[in-house]
């Protein structure tokens, strides 16, 4: 019982310490390398014969291209 405290402490003072100083395009990268690999296992499966089912065209279009257009945005203007 004094170990799981302990690992509930550790938890506990590593978000308050530490996570608090990420910032908000940090957060904002991890989302986007969280969504696109969510699409990795439906692609390697149609790679590899398992499924034909496919993701809606839209979700995959959304996720795909708003992330680059975002890209291209801060690499155009966010050149000072």
């Amino acid at each position: 019982m004094d170990k799981i405290d302990l690992y509930l402490t550790n938890i506990k003072s590593f978000f308050l310490e530490k996570f608090s100083h990420i910032s908000a395009e940090a957060i904002g990268w991890i989302a986007v390398i969280i969504l696109h690999c969510a699409t990795l296992p439906t692609w390697l499966a149609q790679m590899q014969g398992l499924t034909d089912k496919l993701p809606g065209v839209d979700i995959i279009l959304m996720v795909w291209l708003t992330s680059y257009q975002g890209l291209i945005l801060f690499l155009w203007f966010g050149q000072d």
